[in-house]
């Protein structure tokens, strides 16, 4: 602590005064002086205040504890001399820790405000877990009504089978006895036309008692035909009853099964919000330790300079009281003498309210109420019960935010901008992290290598993709609608996989293998593969696949060739799958994957690069040439391209080899 070596400085300027006069004048050792008597004055002044004032009451009493007699000149010019060696040093020490604890406080009121937002979202993320699983249930709870009513439904349809299904069973046989009795037959034959007349009588009668046996039938017939009808749609309806009984079995089983991950999706995203709240209450924690240090710090300052004035004023034989220290204690200004220390108190009030968390807490409500869910496989919709859910909170980092939360790991996960808005999204990448601008139109912000966004946003992102073969170490640029163009997720994937690719990994683009490959993307996001989202496992994608890059290059014999020079001899690289081991090689000069086409000319001594088929394109030294003179150019001399006029000219040139048109033998070695 300051206080600490202050407190040494004064104990060896007073060494010092006393050292030197004891040598001089050893009789006076021992005596009492009037420095003693001023000592113990301004002790007496300060012993009657209160706070800071103890600490100065120590420095005096130490410099009067070294008091001796005949030193009191030799006392005042070391003191007089500790004091502005004490000035020099406190200023730089507390602008310094001024300086110090200002950025602490920034930097923590930042994190803050992070820890803040981040707890607040996952809050609101864990409510709506919450209520998706509280819903669930309950429409679970509703299923399990509906199989209750249901079989009671089934129960009363097997019931009313039994009356109509007992008839049909009654009335299966007709039987009918006919009950007329004189059915013999008599007529007097002696009598004209009696028979005739007795036979149309008895006609009549036999006609009537089969017509009456008929109606019988009838009647019976459809008597049978009501109870059968009646028992078929009795048990027709118990077949009904029963298929919608078992599906309503099916249905809570489904329901069911819909709840349990949700459940444990609830569970997380507490857990995740609990862990989150208490890395935000450490924030606030070590705030406040900030804030009493910063206390200790002025009051520290305001010790120091009492002190000093209290000295001065001895040292200057001014009257050593109450007036004095009054005057000294009005002359400590750490505003002005140091500097205004900004503690930033609103902004901390703002992430400490009670909507946003105050660290306070002792419980955590969420939907406020939760479910009592029963096991078994057939529960009575009763046992489901809804129980008030409040649970208690610990604060404290490395602790189990809520007792649910035993037994599983926090993961530490480092949020990506605008993963805990969206459910589920894609990772947009910086399309070159190496290099922030403005080239397509807004201003990338510094460090914002990554964040999350809705796959059917086609206004924020490109297309940049990757190969589908091992060698991941190129990419390619796509954009037909123009530099800077946009796409969705689904189109800027497509795009790919039209040109035989697919989209990058996020960390294959962070490592930069599709940097500097075209359409201003270096200076935009473009779309990755890697999913992000709150409703997303955090999988960690695979790891790119090493470079496996084609071996050197090396010296052939070659009886009449040409020079394969390195496209920027200051560059080593392997942006196009060649590694550049020597500045310059002979090669025969049909040689078609071997080297590029840069140009130069005598008027424009930048040169170019020529790459018609796409960038690290290769040819035969006839068409290289060809390119370069049908553009009003030469292929360049070695030495031009050894001294760098076509450097940086693109095509990725810099990291491969170009022709030149200085020939060579199998040597190597031109002239």
């Amino acid at each position: 602590m300051l206080s600490a070596s202050i407190l040494l400085l004064f104990a060896s300027a007073a060494d010092v005064a006393i050292v030197s006069q004891a040598v001089r004048s050893k009789d006076h050792i021992g005596s009492s002086t009037t420095v003693t008597r001023v000592m113990h004055k301004i002790g007496a002044l300060l012993q009657s205040r209160s706070g800071a004032d103890v600490g100065v009451l120590s420095n005096l009493r130490m410099l009067a504890s070294k008091d001796t007699p005949g030193v009191r000149d030799s006392m005042k010019k070391a003191l007089t001399e500790a004091v502005t060696e004490i000035e020099q040093q406190v200023d730089v020490y507390m602008k310094k820790e001024h300086h110090a604890t200002q950025t602490a406080i920034g930097l923590k009121i930042m994190e803050l405000r992070e820890h803040t937002s981040q707890a607040v979202q996952m809050k609101k993320i864990a409510d709506d877990w919450d209520n998706r699983y509280f819903n669930c249930v309950q429409d679970e709870q509703v299923e399990r009504v509906a199989i209750e009513e249901a079989e009671k439904s089934l129960k009363q349809s097997k019931s009313n089978t039994t009356r109509p299904c007992q008839l049909q069973d009654n009335f299966p046989n007709f039987i009918w006895d006919t009950e007329a009795s004189g059915l013999e037959f008599e007529c007097d034959m002696s009598a004209p036309g009696h028979c005739d007349e007795q036979f149309q009588n008895y006609q009549t009668r036999l006609n009537y008692i089969v017509n009456e046996s008929i109606n019988d039938a009838n009647a019976a017939s459809a008597r049978y035909a009501d109870a059968k009808g009646d028992c078929d749609r009795a048990n027709a309806d118990v077949v009904e009853k029963q298929s919608a009984h078992t599906k309503s079995i099916a249905a809570w089983k489904a329901q069911r099964a819909e709840c349990l991950p949700l459940h444990k999706e609830r569970s997380s995203s507490m857990c995740r919000f609990g862990w989150q709240l208490q890395r935000k209450c450490n924030s606030v924690a070590e705030y406040n330790a900030i804030m009493e240090e910063t206390d200790s710090l002025v009051q520290e300052w305001k010790t120091i300079v009492e002190t000093k004035c209290m000295l001065s004023k001895f040292v200057a034989g001014a009257h050593i009281d109450s007036s004095a220290l009054d005057e000294c204690a009005k002359s400590v200004n750490y505003d002005t003498d140091v500097g205004v220390l900004l503690r930033r108190k609103k902004e901390f009030s703002d992430s400490t309210s009670v909507d946003k968390f105050s660290c306070s807490e002792e419980s955590i409500e969420f939907g406020g109420e939760a479910w009592e869910v029963p096991q078994g496989e057939a529960p009575s919709s009763s046992e489901y019960t809804k129980k008030s859910f409040k649970p208690k909170v610990s604060l404290a980092v490395d602790t189990d935010p809520f007792i649910f939360c035993a037994g599983t790991n926090p993961v530490e996960h480092d949020w990506i901008r605008g993963e805990i808005e969206l459910k589920s999204g894609y990772v947009l990448v910086d399309g070159n992290p190496n290099s922030d601008g403005s080239a397509c139109g807004f201003v990338q912000e510094k460090g914002l290598d990554e964040k999350c966004e809705d796959p059917a946003n086609a206004s924020v992102a490109g297309t940049r993709c990757c190969s589908k073969s091992e060698f991941k170490g190129t990419g390619k640029s796509i954009c037909e609608a123009g530099q800077c163009s946009t796409l969705n997720f689904t189109d800027s994937s497509a795009a790919c996989e039209k040109e035989g690719m697919r989209l990058c990994q996020a960390n294959e683009l962070l490592a930069g293998y599709t940097s500097r490959s075209g359409c201003g993307y270096d200076h935009h996001y473009v779309w990755s593969s890697k999913k992000c989202g709150t409703e997303v496992n955090d999988v960690l994608e695979p790891p790119p696949a090493p470079a496996e890059l084609p071996q050197a290059p090396t010296q052939k014999e070659v009886k009449r060739g040409f020079y394969v020079v390195d496209g920027n001899p200051k560059s080593k690289g392997n942006m196009c799958g060649v590694v550049q081991e020597l500045d310059q090689i002979c090669a025969d000069p049909k040689e078609s994957t071997m080297a590029g086409t840069r140009c130069c000319s005598d008027e424009n001594l930048r040169g170019s690069s020529i790459c018609t088929s796409g960038r690290c394109h290769t040819q035969t030294f006839a068409e290289a040439k060809a390119d370069c003179e049908a553009t009003g150019m030469r292929l360049c001399t070695a030495e031009e391209l050894l001294q760098g006029v076509t450097s940086g000219t693109g095509c990725n040139y810099d990291h491969h080899y170009v022709w030149s048109n200085k020939t060579c033998s199998h040597s190597g070695v031109g002239e």
